[in-house]
């Protein structure tokens, strides 16, 4: 392993914005991506895994990492999220675990970050005090790892919700978050993607929303970020001036909150697509659920993780897109060592930058994370070539690189990637050259690659193979792909070679004589028979002293082109309907395999054979047979047969069919089936069956009274055949339905049953198994009314009358019972009365502009009356039988007008109640200058006062803290402490009115250095002095082992020396004070005070 140049520095994390010190901003202003250059900077190709712990992070093994960050010396942070923990790859390369113990769960706050349980931490980041922070979607939390490696929770409670806003972050309900981001107040902006909002951590631990509505879409660009719609706020990053970036995946845009909270669209035009490259980003397009990440280098260039496109695309200042990363293509790894857009990314899920402008590109689905070295970055470029040596040989591998300070030669042995040392076998592992002085033949299929760095962090080689040539004498042999040679088609030979190296030499004969290319494969032109095919190869390795070899010899037979003939012959022409033939093809020039297609009219019957059998022949159906050759000599041809036409000695072939008188039918109904012969035979025999099982009645009728739903019934007939034997056909079957008989119901409902005179009431039916058409009689008090419907409506009622209904079933279905009487509903009648209504107010003759209570007091109004309050004359409220008026006027006028309603058959016309005169008197305005001040000790203040309105008198108070309190405008005496002082008028009305001015003194503060609480009421209690001047955050007291005994945020609260409710014991114990003075300075006392008693 090998040091770092380190430098004083801090890194622009991932989603944050510290101020860089202003030496590395010039270092580094004009620093960009080197696009020509990408590198594997952790994991390894080959699937998922945990491991490597402690070595190269390029020989650890990934499980689905996550959204990264780098820290102020630059270590590389990655969530490695299906293993569920946390590693950390520093400067130098070296990975380790900082946080998770491999097992998913949650667990383990207040204690060590590597005994807690996480689950698919999806994202991290570093704060400006060096924290580390864990955000995990499925515990819904983010979490916080201290310097000595402390793990607690700062966000969210572990349950799923969306609630907390306003309060503290940690009693809050995230919904499967996916990114963070800090910005450089310590600021946490987390992507809570479930609940379609960012929400906002400060520094104090408490909790708000700054973007979404909660709601999915895409809208709101322009206006405050929290009232726009968000569909899935997938990642979160904040640029150098402190505006919020939002990858919106699912509406496949980049959105900015400026720092007044007002959200715009950066990139992206909302459709998805791979488009815009060179042109303006908002023209742009992403693909579905892209971006996914986004992060901002030292420039102000931001990158975006174009997710399903398997990109990374630039955004410059000037809102110009173009794509630095990625072929657009998944499913590969390559490009490590060249062109980053050349390389093959698979799901990009994140994109970090450093301070060095080097870019850290997450790629998930390759289990690895890559990284794009920047111009300020060490950089190779002249990758290490591949070597083949004989055993115990010298070699070298060589790379060129540029602003390198340190090299570092890797050796990969079957086990990871570790330091090359110097030794017997190598020389110069700290150089741009590796000497290897002997290459044993254990040393096969070792690779190798060269580290290089410098102050912004370490970049890896392409990777070489050393390979070692074997001992033993190269060998070969020949193949051809082809099974038949004819003697107008090309033959095509291929060498396999063994022990020769990866591109030996090849010198192919025929008959002797040397023919073709340099090359494994050979075509042969125009063979003849007996020709004799051989391949000699040449050996890349020097290290034997034969290094050829010659193959197997392949003996040419040609075969003539194929032209092809078929006859076919039967093994009989005259036979018995149903009886077997065999017919038999025989073909000629058809090559080997031919393809046969036996042929019925016509039509393709039979396999693919030279013989064709079948007992279901009909009368004159005529057969031929087709044969196609293979193409193996000559293109593919065909040729047909003789035809044969069979003769069948005929018989009557049954057919049967039944009809049923119904099939239709009530329980218990006769049906009967008759049977019609179509065959013509004069002696069929009959069968009948129900539901497949025979029921005699040999004849063409069967009936029966028994049938029940879904009975089948069905006739087969049986007639004698050519050669002996019968054949047999059965009719279709005929399907019964049986009708369960129906036991009808009504029942009877009305929209009113107590109503006023002559009002209408509608009655309506509910019925159940009366068939399709049944009739309807209504009945008032046993006497028919109405009509034949399912509702009936009458004005007609009298107090008592009884409605019922009769309904008469549908003639036309089974019943158990023609016809049922449903309920009876009884109507009560009401006789009108007239409504009145009076009002009366809270209170009147009021001084100043307060709010009056109006209640209503009605007779006859009903429950659902309407009501309409008048302001002079003008409608102000409705709806309610109370009214508040929250803004009276001397001499306003208050009516109310109320409609009753028909249902308490109140009259249907309005009535108006009294009208109330308000009486609302002025009440005098009072200025008073200073209001709220700040003053030294002993100061006099002279009060300024004017009153505008009629005052009879006034007062100030407290009389004794002014030289005159007669004076309308006093001199105050010398202020000692923090005062309110209070004018009371009385105008000549009788209306009163008051004002307070505060002076504030500014006090040091002081504590007591003893205190005695003996409840003797002389020093018990240990507090703030009361006329200090402070606002207070914190009060608390710790014994001598540290812990905290008391604390409080009040300021007129001290500690009474007790403990849980326990006298504590004397002795000398500390205490600490934090808040702010009146000036808004912070103030931070830290003492001792001795506990006597």
């Amino acid at each position: 392993m090998f040091d770092v140049l380190k430098k004083s520095t801090i890194i622009i994390q991932r989603s944050s914005y510290p101020t860089l010190l202003l030496s590395l901003f010039f270092l580094f202003l004009f620093a960009q991506i080197n696009a020509q250059t990408i590198d594997t900077y952790a994991g390894q190709p080959g699937g998922a895994g945990y491991s490597g712990d402690g070595g190269y992070a390029i020989s650890a093994r990934l499980s689905y990492p996550g959204r990264t960050t780098v820290d102020q010396f630059g270590n590389l942070y990655i969530p490695d999220g299906n293993n569920h923990v946390v590693r950390k790859v520093s400067a130098s390369g070296i990975i380790s675990t900082v946080a998770g113990t491999g097992a998913f769960g949650y667990s383990g706050d207040g204690g060590l970050a590597t005994a807690a349980r996480l689950w698919f931490p999806n994202s991290v980041a570093i704060d400006s005090k060096g924290n580390l922070f864990i955000l995990e979607a499925v515990n819904s939390v983010v979490r916080k790892v201290d310097a000595a490696g402390k793990i607690t929770t700062v966000a969210g409670n572990g349950t799923k919700g969306y609630s907390g806003d306003g309060g503290a972050a940690t009693a809050a309900q995230l919904d499967n978050p996916v990114d963070m981001a800090i910005d450089a107040l310590d600021n946490i902006y987390i992507a809570d993607k479930y609940n379609k909002v960012v929400r906002k951590v400060n520094a104090a631990g408490i909790i708000t929303t700054i973007a979404g509505s909660g709601v999915a879409g895409y809208s709101g660009d322009g206006g405050p970020a929290t009232a726009a719609q968000l569909t899935s706020p997938d990642g979160v990053a904040v640029d150098n001036l402190g505006n919020l970036l939002i990858a919106d995946g699912q509406n496949a845009v980049i959105r900015k909150v400026n720092t007044a909270g007002i959200i715009i669209t950066i990139a992206g035009n909302g459709t998805y697509g791979f488009t815009g490259d060179g042109g303006p980003a908002t023209a742009a397009q992403f693909t579905v659920n892209s971006p996914n990440d986004l992060a901002v280098d030292n420039a102000g260039n931001i990158y975006a993780a174009d997710y399903q496109n398997h990109v990374i695309r630039k955004i410059d200042p000037t809102g110009i897109i173009i794509t630095i990363a990625g072929l657009g293509q998944h499913a590969g790894t390559s490009g490590d060592g060249g062109p980053a857009l050349a390389a093959r990314l698979w799901f990009p899920t994140a994109v970090t930058v450093d301070a060095c402008n080097n870019l850290y590109i997450t790629d998930t689905y390759n289990q690895l994370v890559r990284k794009i070295s920047s111009s300020s970055s060490a950089t190779v470029t002249v990758q290490p070539k591949d070597v083949i040596v004989c055993s115990n040989s010298a070699t070298s591998f060589t790379i060129e690189a540029v602003n390198t300070a340190t090299y570092q030669w890797l050796v990969n042995t079957g086990a990871g990637w570790v330091d090359v040392p110097n030794n017997v076998t190598y020389t110069g592992a700290k150089t741009n050259t590796l000497q290897i002085t002997g290459a044993t033949p254990s040393m096969n299929a070792y690779t190798y690659r060269c580290a290089v760095a410098n102050a912004c962090g370490v970049s890896y080689s392409a990777v070489a193979t050393l390979s070692i040539a074997p001992t033993v004498p190269p060998t070969v042999s020949i193949y051809t792909t082809s099974t038949t040679f004819c003697s107008n088609y090309s033959i095509s030979f291929f060498a396999t070679p063994a022990n020769a190296g990866t591109n030996p030499t090849y010198q192919w004969k025929k008959n002797g004589v040397n023919v073709g290319q340099n090359s494994r494969g050979y075509i042969h032109e125009n063979p003849v028979t007996g020709d004799i095919i051989t391949c000699t190869i040449t050996s890349i390795y020097n290290c034997l002293p034969i290094n050829t070899a010659t193959s197997n010899a392949i003996t040419i037979a040609v075969n003539p082109v194929e032209a092809p003939a078929i006859s076919i012959t039967s093994s009989t022409n005259s036979v018995c309907y149903g009886a077997p033939i065999t017919l038999t093809a025989t073909a000629t020039g058809a090559g080997n395999n031919p393809v046969y297609q036996w042929k019925k009219n016509g039509l393709p019957v039979g396999t693919n054979s030279p013989t064709y059998s079948s007992n279901m022949f009909l009368n004159n159906e005529v057969i031929t047979c087709t044969v196609m050759t293979r193409g193996d000599c000559g293109p593919p041809s065909s040729a047909t047969s003789n035809s044969i036409t069979i003769i069948l000695d005929q018989g009557p072939t049954p057919e049967v069919t039944v009809a049923a008188t119904s099939i239709s039918i009530c329980t218990g109904d006769l049906v009967t089936f008759t049977a019609t012969n179509k065959s013509g035979n004069p002696t069929p025999i009959y069968t009948w069956f129900v539901d497949g099982k025979e029921v005699g009645a040999y004849s063409t009728i069967y009936s029966t009274t028994t049938l029940t739903n879904g009975s089948e019934v069905q006739c087969r007939m049986t007639v004698p055949q050519c050669g002996g034997g019968s054949t047999k056909d059965y009719s279709d079957p005929i399907k019964i339905v049986v009708n369960t008989a129906l036991n009808p119901s009504i029942s009877i409902s009305s929209d009113f049953t107590n109503i006023c005179k002559n009002a209408p009431v509608t009655f309506k039916a509910t019925t159940a198994e009366v068939g399709v058409n049944p009739v309807y009689q209504w009945k008032i008090n046993g006497t028919n009314a109405g009509t034949n419907s399912k509702s009936f409506t009458t004005q007609n009622l009298n107090d008592g009358d009884v409605v019922t209904c009769v309904v008469i079933v549908d003639a036309t279905k089974c019943f158990s019972s023609s016809n049922t009487t449903s309920n009876s509903i009884t109507i009560k009648v009401t006789t009108p009365v007239r409504a009145t209504v009076n009002i009366t107010a809270s209170v009147n003759d009021i001084c100043g502009t307060k709010p009056i209570t109006f209640t209503a007091r009605t007779q006859n109004a009903g429950s659902t009356s309407t009501y309409n309050w008048l302001v002079n004359g003008n409608t102000l409220a409705t709806g309610n039988p109370t009214f508040t008026y929250n803004t009276p006027v001397n001499k306003d006028n208050i009516q109310l007008v109320v409609a009753a309603a028909n249902s308490s058959c109140a009259t249907l016309s309005a009535d108006s109640s009294n009208t109330i005169t308000l009486v609302v008197k002025p009440v005098p305005e009072i200025i008073v200058s200073p209001v709220d001040t700040i003053v030294q000790p002993g100061a006099q203040v002279q009060m300024r006062v004017s009153i505008i309105g009629n005052v009879a008198s006034y007062t100030w108070s407290p009389a004794n803290a002014f030289t005159n309190s007669q004076n309308l405008s006093p001199l105050t005496l010398p202020v000692l402490a923090t005062t309110t002082y209070k004018l009371n008028a009385v105008s000549a009305n009788g209306c009163t009115t008051s004002k307070e001015a505060v002076l504030r003194v500014v006090t040091d503060l002081y504590m007591p250095t003893a205190f005695t609480p003996n409840d003797d009421g002389k020093n018990d209690v240990f507090r703030i002095p009361p006329a200090t001047s402070i606002t207070l955050k914190e009060f608390t007291v710790f014994n001598r082992w540290g812990a905290k005994v008391f604390t409080t945020r009040d300021q007129q609260t001290g500690w009474n020396g007790k403990y849980k409710g326990n006298l504590s014991d004397m002795g000398v114990y500390i205490y600490i004070i934090s808040g702010t003075d009146l000036q808004g300075k912070e103030v931070f006392v830290k003492g001792s005070v001795l506990l006597m008693r």
